[in-house]
């Protein structure tokens, strides 16, 4: 797990917000921490300290994180959630403290938190399957590879996805549906 602290706290004001997403060999969450931070130095008065932290892809990971960020005094969490029940119970936990919680890149649900800002996850995959369907002719047999399933973010690709290739007429059967945990090799 690494952790970075960025950003300036003033002398008036120590408004800390913890980050937390996943260690990828992909740039995507350095850009998503790179525009959060840059967010923070233009938009707030206030100068959080953003503190960010890169965490495998496991619950535990997940969950050992949110607790070492709410015992740092975070008043907002910003967070790529796993959308198992155990995430869902911690950061129920969380929003009772007072702490806000926001969902980016992939949401989880039956949860409180204020907001979700990330792609519609289900649209993007009924675009890959429209697309899917041109190029194959409506004629195929296909895996899908998915980073995680613990992710709604990609189940709803994953859904988007299958829903598409598959509605009659549809000569495309999706032999399998496999996670690589976003490891590229």
């Amino acid at each position: 797990m690494t952790a970075k602290k960025s950003g300036a706290s003033s002398a008036k004001n120590d408004v800390s917000i913890g980050i937390i997403l996943f260690d990828s060999e992909s740039e995507y969450f350095d850009e998503i921490t790179s525009g959060m931070n840059d967010a923070a130095e233009a938009y707030s008065s206030q100068k959080p300290n953003i503190i960010t932290k890169g965490i495998e892809y496991s619950i535990k990971a997940q969950l050992l994180a949110i607790d070492e960020l709410v015992k740092m005094h975070i008043k907002g969490l910003i967070i790529t959630p796993m959308d198992v029940p155990e995430v869902r119970s911690k950061l129920a936990e969380v929003m009772q403290k007072g702490i806000e919680v926001v969902t980016v890149n992939s949401d989880i649900e039956d949860t409180d938190r204020m907001c979700y800002v990330g792609p519609d996850a289900y649209k993007s995959g009924t675009v890959a399957g429209g697309l899917m369907k041109i190029l194959t002719g409506d004629s195929a047999e296909i895996a899908i590879i998915t980073g995680s399933s613990e992710l709604h973010g990609h189940r709803e690709r994953v859904r988007g996805f299958t829903e598409t290739v598959t509605k009659k007429p549809s000569n495309i059967t999706i032999d399998a549906v496999s996670d690589c945990k976003d490891d590229s090799y």
